[in-house]
């Protein structure tokens, strides 16, 4: 298994542009990912290690939905470029594994797409990246309305993700204290932790 974990470099140029550690920390770990996946894909590594494991850590979910559409815009305007390439850019990225932290969640419709895009019952693993101010407590999965522990849709439109993680999350969830759950939704924690 290869797992890429990226972060921001101040050093870097395009960094030094960003005069809040909010941009930077939002931006940076994506970017690296991006680019690492990027290039991953466009020069065939799925091809020519079609067993290797892939997986994309801590950056969050919401960059892979865009990624997948540019890439495959991109590579259907000049597949020349990606000679290696048998099929879609993002039919790659659908059997590499993405973990769950950061979990952008202010969207649940953007949220729900995502999964679907990445087939989330399958590929998306969980991780709290705790003791971080920004980590996730299991209940970030098991409380999201398209997503139940026990497998049982409360969505009309609900996608079968991962209802063994989530129940792996709701068991976790039930463990944690009421007052720190309604805290780490209130960004209570992150505060008093940063």
């Amino acid at each position: 298994m290869l797992s890429f974990h990226s972060g921001p470099n101040w050093g870097e140029p395009i960094f030094k542009s960003c005069n809040r550690f909010l941009t930077a920390h939002a931006l940076g770990f994506s970017w690296y990912n991006i680019v690492n996946l990027s290039n991953w894909v466009i020069n065939g590594m799925g091809e020519r290690f079609p067993k290797m494991p892939v997986v994309w850590i801590e950056s969050g979910l919401a960059w892979v939905p865009f990624l997948m559409q540019k890439l495959d815009h991109e590579y259907m305007l000049r597949p020349s470029e990606a000679p290696l390439l048998k099929k879609k850019p993002s039919d790659y990225m659908r059997d590499m594994y993405y973990s769950s932290q950061p979990m952008e969640i202010q969207d649940m419709g953007a949220l729900e797409c995502t999964f679907r895009m990445i087939n989330a019952e399958t590929q998306l693993l969980y991780s709290s990246d705790y003791p971080h101010w920004d980590f996730d407590l299991p209940s970030t999965i098991s409380d999201l309305p398209f997503v139940t522990g026990k497998g049982q849709a409360q969505h009309p439109r609900r996608h079968r993700s991962a209802p063994v993680q989530a129940a792996a999350a709701q068991r976790q969830a039930e463990r944690e204290p009421e007052e720190i759950r309604q805290s780490h939704r209130r960004g209570l924690i992150s505060d008093a932790l940063h």
